[in-house]
């Protein structure tokens, strides 16, 4: 009887510990990318979708670059920046992106980035 007692708690404590190890988040999980790295994950995309030349590709980094940097330094002030804050960052990257593209190329831009960047409208 104390065998299947014994064996019974054993098993309990395997799943309860299994239960709890699979619940933690990944080692190194809670950080988010750093604005060099979300730069370099944004623009490579957009230029493989435009098909921007060296030229367009470098501007829209630097643009994406003092843009993250802003984002990053408005997210350290408060824990949570105001979204007409963050609005008026978006627009004046959008601004500096539409003196870099054409017409045709800012278009495209402007769906990319409403397809895969912006975050969904809250209800």
């Amino acid at each position: 009887m104390k065998t299947i007692f014994r064996a019974m708690l054993a098993s309990v404590l395997a799943l309860t510990l299994g239960a709890v190890l699979f619940a933690q988040p990944p080692k190194g999980g809670g950080t988010p990318p750093s604005a060099a790295d979300m730069t370099e994950r944004i623009v490579g995309e957009i230029s493989d979708k435009l098909t921007l030349s060296s030229e367009e590709e470098a501007s829209l980094k630097d643009i994406f670059t003092d843009f993250g940097e802003q984002m990053d330094a408005m997210h350290k002030s408060s824990s949570r920046p105001e979204p007409s804050k963050m609005d008026e960052l978006n627009k004046e990257r959008d601004a500096k992106v539409k003196e870099v593209l054409s017409e045709d190329k800012y278009e495209e831009y402007i769906k990319f980035m409403e397809e895969h960047m912006r975050p969904p409208e809250r209800r």
